[in-house]
């Protein structure tokens, strides 16, 4: 998962979880309309699967937490997406899962724009192994 210093590489292919979310309208016990959104199955999936890819590499962790604390803030972080297809996306809403997760798993302490600048690179297509690299600059 670290192909070069400072560069990480998480596998597999990246959903939007803003574009595919699941309105959920419901009535509570008082009778009031409760309306919620939940991330799809897809979304949902991913999440659960960037979870365990960070809980069972501690070396991945250690080494991305190690390079971020010694940068300051905001964390520029550049990303380098490698799609399946060249199906149409949003750079922001297919990478707020991963920045979510990354959140979550204490890679970073928060995504607001204080704590990270995402650098977009253009994306590629490989078929074969979808991808995300992610480079902390300096």
């Amino acid at each position: 998962m670290i192909d070069e210093p400072n560069t990480f590489i998480i596998p597999g292919e990246l959903y939007s979880s803003k574009n595919s979310r699941l309105p959920l309208i419901y009535k509570d016990e008082k009778g009031k309309t409760i309306r919620k959104v939940i991330k799809s199955h897809a979304a949902s999936a991913q999440a659960k699967r960037l979870l365990r890819l960070f809980a069972c590499n501690p070396a991945f962790v250690a080494s991305f937490c190690h390079e971020v604390q010694r940068m300051p803030l905001p964390i520029r972080l550049q990303i380098k997406i490698y799609r399946q297809t060249g199906r149409r996306f949003d750079y922001n809403n297919i990478c707020q899962n991963l920045f979510d997760c990354m959140v979550k798993a204490e890679l970073i302490v928060d995504d607001c724009a204080d704590h990270l600048l995402p650098v977009y690179l253009p994306y590629e297509i490989d078929k074969n192994a979808p991808r995300v690299e992610l480079r902390i600059l300096p």
